[in-house]
């Protein structure tokens, strides 16, 4: 589908990171996108959210979310 030579590095920011709309499906999106290689592997994802919030925890609640959307 896409070759290496079209990916490009880029930066994508996310408001909301712990919002419903990205736990449901732009991680899991992302995550996708990921496993099958089609970003490059230079991009950033920076997350923005008003809570305070622990990166372990977050990226544990994250591993959930993706693991519900694959069905396990």
């Amino acid at each position: 589908m896409n070759s290496n030579k079209n990916k490009h590095p880029n930066t994508l920011v996310i408001f909301g990171i712990t919002g419903d709309l990205a736990k449901k499906k732009l991680l899991p999106a992302l995550y996708h996108l990921i496993s099958m290689s089609m970003l490059d592997t230079d991009t950033k994802i920076v997350g923005v959210t008003r809570q305070e919030i622990i990166a372990s925890e977050f990226f544990s609640d994250l591993e959930l979310c993706i693991n519900e959307q694959d069905g396990l």
